[in-house]
């Protein structure tokens, strides 16, 4: 039907600070896609604010992270693995990658990762029976053990300002961002780029791929299609419009 069920307030949380950052005029307090489960739905806003609710809009725990200051605002995503809510904290101050308890919001770890700021959120893959949280940053693009935060293997190939979040299929990770390259990565301990491209990059649209495919918005008004394979091009469209949206795949 559309009705309103529940709101929650995200705000009055300890630590938190007493004015709101800057953002950019494009952006605002709330840009990251909540994570959610059967149970529980978590969220994390710019004043650095986490919350976690049941479906009932009852807040579960919450905690403030501190204020993640860069230029444009904070803007990821968060994901979550079994019992780990997985949060990418970028910051002028520090970029890290943290673990917390999905019940009790207890964290269970914080990683220091390499480089600087990006505005990319982490995603899930699942290479040989080992998931694993990867991170399209600058300069690398990096995977980490969702249980521990343990660095997996990190291959260097990005530079700029990093939004767009990587996609991923049963064999490869797709990393991309404007002004730098277009990669696709084989893991392991020594993960490697398999091909690359430079014809096709976005600013902010994330690529998706599926097994046989990889689509690739630039934000500028072109989607291409490549062979996730090979690296070539199958097709391009061009819209009129420029565009933020990151496609998705139904049906696969």
């Amino acid at each position: 039907t559309g009705k309103l069920i529940w709101t929650a307030s995200a705000s009055g949380i300890a630590g938190e600070p007493e004015t709101l950052p800057k953002m950019d005029t494009e952006a605002g307090l709330a840009v990251s896609t909540v994570a959610a489960t059967a149970d529980v739905v978590c969220a994390i806003f710019a004043n650095g604010n986490l919350v976690c609710l049941d479906h009932n809009g009852v807040q579960k725990w919450a905690k403030n992270l501190g204020v993640p200051e860069n230029v444009y605002g904070y803007a990821s995503s968060l994901i979550i693995h079994g019992d780990i809510l997985a949060v990418q904290f970028d910051s002028n101050e520090k970029i890290s990658l943290m673990g917390f308890d999905l019940a009790s919001g207890d964290l269970r770890y914080e990683v220091i990762r390499r480089g600087r700021a990006v505005w990319s959120s982490p995603v899930i893959g699942n290479f040989n029976g080992t998931p694993q949280i990867i991170i399209n940053g600058n300069p690398e693009v990096t995977a980490y053990d969702p249980v521990n935060g343990k660095e997996l293997w990190s291959v260097e190939c990005m530079s700029g300002d990093v939004a767009p979040s990587a996609a991923v299929n049963s064999r490869f990770i797709y990393a991309v961002t404007d002004y730098a390259k277009l990669v696709a990565i084989k893991p392991g301990n020594k993960a490697s780029i398999v091909w690359e491209d430079n014809m096709f990059t976005p600013d902010v649209p994330s690529p998706v791929a599926t097994e046989k495919y990889l689509f690739v918005p630039t934000g500028y008004g072109d989607v291409a299609c490549y062979n996730a394979e090979k690296g070539d091009t199958a097709w391009t469209h061009y819209f009129t419009d420029p565009f933020y949206a990151s496609p998705i795949v139904a049906d696969s």
